[in-house]
């Protein structure tokens, strides 16, 4: 399925706020409401698309992602959707929503107590995150594991939640560096991907990781930007600067509409026993590659005259007595951030909404006209 809407877009109404009535629950909330030890427990899981549309229950639908992740899911006519959305009207929806949309305002924290009673969820997306505050593990850990609990609960047999590659080596193990040096919101994912996966008896868990995502504020989603897309605006005037550097490091990029086509293609694809750890991510690039594709963008050429490596930034640091933490320490020693695992849509024979960097650049409107 090619989940793509390109026509015009409307802002949710606050009318459209209800409840959905219950459904029947069934095998795994049967399971744990008779105490069936969980060495015991098969979780119910089907292969390919539930007859008469999914159901599907998100979070994070207003974000750079979510708004990708609703409006493809919502691309089948059959399927139906439920949000757990703090502020409804940062959310902008395809004119294909009709009444399938449902919005249950309520912050994260509130998330378990909102499902109680709105019955199955074919499948659950856990996307919403805290990026950081005195509340993030609250939210990244402590609400996505209660949201986790009350679906498996309820009968949701499947649930694709959302880390970051920053926690996992390159052969996909989580690294001890996250859990001990990284910032709050490295460390609360590395304590949800750790927790999360103890609930793989009772469920299929897909744990997504995304490298570094690149896109948003394109017509007709309507998303808001990522980060790098931010931070490259607000530093295009650097750029005379930023193409003298070179740099050592490898990573990978991936579109948020690509993500998104990921998620739908693994929301049906044949299930697999434990959980399953999925990087996210086009063919790795090089930081010079990067900075060249950039500059050409903006109508400059890449010269480098100053190579820039850890050992360099170290003493910088040093030498203007800025602080660098054990985590700043670790990435800039540690500069090939590419995983040989990492998938992309076309991997599965699905069409690319970013194929390369610089139709990346052209799509939100970085590249000189």
């Amino acid at each position: 399925m090619r989940a793509v809407h390109s026509g015009p877009c409307r802002r949710v109404p606050t009318s459209m706020i209800c409840a959905i009535g219950d459904r029947s629950v069934l095998c795994n909330s049967l399971a744990m409401w008779l105490n069936i030890p969980s060495r015991l427990r098969k979780p119910w899981r089907s292969a390919g698309k539930p007859k008469g549309g999914m159901r599907v229950f998100i979070t994070g639908g207003s974000g750079c992602v979510g708004h990708y992740l609703v409006r493809d899911f919502l691309a089948d006519p059959e399927n139906e959707i439920v949000l757990l959305l703090r502020t409804p009207e940062k959310l902008t929806l395809p004119e294909n929503a009709g009444s399938r949309v449902t919005i249950l305002q309520g912050d994260l924290t509130d998330g378990a107590r909102l499902l109680q009673g709105q019955g199955r969820f074919d499948l659950g997306v856990l996307a919403a995150t805290a990026w950081g505050g005195p509340r993030t593990f609250d939210i990244t850990v402590d609400a996505n594991l209660a949201l986790t609990d009350q679906l498996i609960a309820d009968g949701c047999d499947r649930i694709i939640y959302f880390a970051t590659a920053s926690v996992m080596s390159r052969d996909l193990q989580l690294i001890d560096e996250a859990r001990d040096h990284g910032t709050a919101y490295i460390r609360a994912k590395h304590k949800l991907v750790s927790m999360i996966e103890t609930r793989s008896n009772a469920a299929q868990l897909i744990g997504f990781f995304p490298t570094v995502i690149f896109g948003g504020g394109e017509a007709p989603v309507d998303a808001p930007r990522s980060h790098l897309v931010r931070m490259l605006f607000e530093n295009k005037r650097w750029m005379p600067l930023l193409r003298r550097l070179s740099a050592n490091g490898r990573l990978h990029l991936i579109h948020p509409a690509d993500i998104a086509r990921l998620a739908v293609h693994y929301a049906t694809a044949d299930g697999s026993n434990g959980p399953q750890r999925i990087v996210l991510g086009n063919a790795p690039n090089t930081v010079d590659e990067l900075i060249a594709a950039v500059a050409t963008a903006t109508g400059h050429r890449h010269r480098p005259v100053l190579r820039v490596t850890g050992q360099r930034v170290e003493f910088v640091a040093k030498l203007l007595r800025l602080k660098m933490t054990p985590w700043d320490f670790y990435n800039a020693r540690n500069t090939d951030q590419s995983y040989p695992s990492a998938v992309k849509p076309s991997d599965f024979g699905l069409p690319m909404e970013m194929p390369d960097i610089h139709a990346g650049l052209r799509a939100v409107g970085f590249a000189k006209t």
